[in-house]
């Protein structure tokens, strides 16, 4: 039984790919069911005391601007469904 599910992949460190994935969902399905946010990566393996400016900013890149932004953004879309939608993070 086919569920009609349609996977999309975008950068989630960049809210213009964020914005072109929205853009690819109003364009060919105009409105979201349900959104499941599924982005994370950990960074370089290095002890905490080692960490570097730049693999934090990768992390929160990802992790929560990407997470942020893409519901953000995905809005519109989502509300055409009213109460009947969900989000998954």
């Amino acid at each position: 039984m086919a569920i009609g599910a349609r996977p999309c992949l975008a950068d989630q460190s960049s809210v213009l790919y964020i914005e072109e994935l929205a853009h690819h969902i109003g364009e060919t399905a105009g409105k979201i069911d349900i959104l499941f946010i599924n982005a994370g990566i950990t960074g370089d393996n290095t002890l905490i005391e080692e960490a570097t400016e730049i693999n934090f900013d990768n992390v929160m890149n990802v992790n929560l601007k990407g997470a942020y932004f893409t519901l953000s953004r995905l809005t519109p879309s989502y509300k055409l469904r009213g109460f009947n939608s969900f989000a998954i993070f």
